[in-house]
Order: C-alpha cells, then structure tokens, then sequence
C-alpha cells in the first residue's frame, strides 16, 4: 500500500483574520491531504524553520510584513533567508501592492509566484500554491 507524503503549507502574514481565511479556503481547495500551520510574523517563521521542527513545502508570505521589519529591501531580505534555511520550499507572495515593478521585484528575489490581493485573492494563491506543488501540469 502506498503512502504519501502530507503536503505541508506555511502562512505567514500579520493579518490573523486573512490568515485564517486563507487557511480555510486552501484547505477547500487542495486535493492532497495538507497541515497548514499559520504563523503572524516572520521572526516565529524563521525560529520553526531554523529549529529543525519546520519542514514547508510552500510558504505564503504576505507582503505587508516586509514592513515590519524596517528594512528597505525588506522582502529580499526574508526571501533570501527562506531560501537559505528551506531551499526546496516554493515562496508565493501575496499583496495589496498593485504595482508590477514590486511584483516583478519580488520574483527576482526568487519568489516562485506574486498574487495580488483582490477579491479573487484567496483563490488564486490556492491556484498558486498549486502551481508550485504541481509544475508539470501548470
């Protein structure tokens, strides 16, 4: 019989309310059986992950922190360190910011997919995450 692998999601916004929003509507909308931990703000992020105890297959970042943190290039600076304690994890960003120089800034930043947040917001980071788990059908 086989087994597989439980999918494991990473929301990582300041927002409790969208978070948890976010949360139900991903548990809706994912076939594979997933654990979605949610987590409201990055430093809580960066010690599960640092600590061994986190394994993600994908986190969604929201934007909105990168301002929390005081830095310019607040969302290199936390992309960069995903990238450096989960390099297989794929990193969907989501924002209010409408301005493609910012969307395009954070896929350089190795960001694997930018979604707007608008009404549809919720859905498309589902599709999203999709994306990522599943590349070949994208």
């Amino acid at each position: 019989m086989e087994t597989s692998k439980k999918l494991s999601i990473v929301i990582v916004a300041q927002n409790p309310l969208f978070a948890e929003m976010l949360k139900k509507s991903m548990v809706a909308g994912l076939e594979e059986e997933t654990a979605i931990l949610v987590l409201n703000e990055h430093e809580a992020f960066f010690k599960e992950v640092e600590s061994g105890r986190l394994q993600a297959d994908v986190v969604v970042l929201d934007y909105e922190l990168n301002k929390t943190t005081g830095e310019e290039q607040a969302c290199k600076t936390v992309i960069d360190h995903i990238r450096r304690v989960a390099p297989e994890a794929a990193i969907v960003v989501a924002s209010d910011e409408k301005d493609m120089e910012e969307a395009s800034k954070t896929l350089q930043y190795g960001a694997n997919e930018y979604v707007s947040k608008d009404k549809f917001a919720f859905s498309h980071i589902t599709a999203a995450v999709k994306s990522c788990l599943n590349p070949s059908r994208s």
